[in-house]
């Protein structure tokens, strides 16, 4: 399961990267570098990779910020290990998954609407919300150019724009990235409604085990709905 789940989230990096030939494999790296875009622009090992101390020079050759993510067993002291590689903790979260098998609220009740992102227009709102809701940027650029391949979608409720949120379905896996709310709108259920809208659809359509990296605060929400915690995402700076 947590294969998988790094699977998704790695293959949706690298259809970030394709449009604009931002990837590079290294040898012991994978790097996806954009100059306009704060996300993915991200480095990870390749497997079998034992040169780990070595991602420091890859940072620095940069000429953007990236990001060095490692995932770990969830007991991993991650400052230590930043420590060792010269880096700074720039956050943590928990990769998570449940096998949609062993989910069954069939009932759950909700007021939002998922409009998906067809338009330059709209991506340009979503990018817009993403920010808002995160307080960094996926480039309006990159969401048009792979919105056909990866869901992008507004959360509306009583018509107005409350949150946004990614999917992205591969092997049969569904994986939920960028699941926000914008501050004027939360703590009124709504990240738990929209986390169960697109469950239910998932389990509808026949697709195995849904996955996600959840900050520390949404935790609690992901474990009350069914999903387990497998492994530690720590990512790194300069």
């Amino acid at each position: 399961m947590q294969q998988q789940n790094i699977d998704n989230l790695t293959s949706l990096w690298l259809l970030a990267a394709e449009p604009f030939n931002a990837y590079k494999n290294t040898g012991p790296f994978n790097v996806i570098e954009l100059d306009f875009s704060e996300w993915p622009n991200r480095v990870w090992e390749n497997a079998g990779n034992f040169e780990t101390a070595h991602v420091k020079e890859v940072l620095l050759q940069s000429t953007t910020a990236l990001t060095f993510s490692k995932w770990n067993a969830l007991e991993v002291e991650e400052h230590k290990e930043a420590a060792h590689l010269g880096l700074q903790v720039k956050s943590i979260q928990i990769g998570m998954s449940l096998s949609l098998e062993q989910y069954n609220i069939e009932n759950f009740s909700h007021t939002i609407i998922l409009e998906k992102i067809k338009t330059s227009e709209k991506a340009n709102l979503w990018s817009e919300v993403f920010r808002q809701c995160f307080g960094y940027s996926i480039s309006p650029e990159v969401v048009a150019a792979i919105m056909e391949k990866a869901n992008f979608s507004l959360i509306t409720r009583n018509q107005e724009t409350v949150g946004c949120v990614l999917t992205f379905i591969k092997n049969n896996q569904i994986g939920i990235h960028s699941l926000g709310i914008l501050n004027q709108y939360r703590k009124q259920g709504l990240a738990e409604m929209v986390m169960h809208h697109l469950l239910r659809a998932a389990k509808k359509n026949g697709l195995e085990n849904a996955h996600l990296q959840s900050s520390m605060l949404g935790l609690g929400i992901y474990r009350k709905i069914g999903f387990t915690g497998i492994f530690k995402m720590c990512n790194y700076k300069i």
